[in-house]
C-alpha cells in the first residue's frame, strides 16, 4: 500500500503591529528645530510580527496622513521614510503635528486561500507627534561691545556700537533671522526695569547695524557721580 503524505501548509492568521514611534526611544528624533539640517523619520525599521511565522512574501502599501506638504516629504523610494525641513519659523506656531502611519500588507502565496490583506482598517495606524520649534525662542543674544561715556549735565556724548548678533545668527550664516533688534538703555538687568529718560538709541545711525547711543543728561542732581546702566536687547 502507498500512502500519500499529508501537504503541510503555513496559514498567516495576523500581524501584530508595532508601538508608535516616540522621541528618543529606540532610536527616534521626533523633534524639529526651524533652520536646522533636515530631519529624516524611517518607519521602514519597525517590525511587524507575523502570527504565526510563516515566512511568505509580500508586499507592502504605505499611507500617511497629517503630512504638512510645505516642509515635510515622503520619500519617493522608501515610502516610510520622510524628510522635514524648514525655514520658515511660523512653522513652529502650530506644532505639535500629529501623525499617522499606516502599512497594509499583502500576502500571495500557495501556502495562503488567495490573496490575503492584513493592517487594511480605519484602526491599523500608528499615530505620533512631531514638534517643530522656533529656534529664536531660546536664542542667546551677544553683548555689542561698549565703553564708558562721561558726560558734562547739559551738554551730549555720543557712542557708536555694531548691531548685536545671536547664536541662530551664528549658527546658521544668516544676519538677523530673529527679528529687527530694539534697544534701550536701562537701570538694571533684572527686577523691575526703568529705561533711563536721557540717554536715547538711535539705531542704524550713522550708517545700517552700526547705532547711536547719545547721553544727553539735564538734571544737576546728577553732576558728579557715576552711574553703571545696561543696554537691553529685545527682538
Amino acid at each position: 500500500m502507498v500512502t500519500a503524505a499529508p501537504t503541510l501548509t503555513c496559514t498567516l492568521t495576523s500581524y501584530t503591529m508595532p508601538s508608535a514611534p516616540s522621541d528618543g526611544v529606540g532610536g527616534f528624533d521626533l523633534s524639529y528645530i526651524v533652520y536646522d539640517a533636515p530631519l529624516t523619520i524611517d518607519l521602514s525599521t519597525l517590525t511587524y510580527t507575523e502570527n504565526p511565522t510563516c515566512g511568505y512574501t509580500i508586499t507592502t502599501a504605505i499611507t500617511w496622513t497629517g503630512l504638512q506638504s510645505s516642509f515635510m516629504t515622503q520619500d519617493a523610494n522608501n515610502n516610510s521614510l520622510i524628510t522635514i525641513s524648514t525655514t520658515d519659523k511660523t512653522k513652529a506656531d502650530n506644532s505639535p503635528y500629529t501623525l499617522t502611519y499606516k502599512r497594509t500588507i499583502t500576502v500571495t502565496s500557495s501556502g495562503q486561500t488567495g490573496t490575503t490583506v492584513f493592517l487594511d482598517g480605519a484602526s491599523d495606524v500608528l499615530t505620533f507627534q512631531v514638534t517643530v520649534t522656533d529656534p529664536c525662542v531660546t536664542a542667546t543674544i551677544s553683548d555689542p561691545t561698549l565703553t564708558a561715556i562721561t558726560v558734562q549735565d547739559g551738554a551730549t556724548v555720543t557712542e557708536t556700537f555694531t548691531d548685536a548678533t545671536d547664536s541662530v545668527d551664528a549658527s546658521n550664516v544668516v544676519t538677523g533671522y530673529c527679528g529687527d533688534r530694539n534697544y534701550r538703555v536701562v537701570d538694571a538687568n533684572t527686577g523691575t526695569i526703568t529705561q533711563i529718560s536721557w540717554i536715547s538709541v538711535t539705531k542704524d545711525s550713522p550708517s545700517i547695524n552700526t547705532h547711536t547711543i547719545t547721553a544727553s543728561p539735564a538734571d544737576t542732581s546728577l553732576g558728579g557721580q557715576t552711574f553703571s546702566y545696561f543696554l537691553e536687547t529685545k527682538y
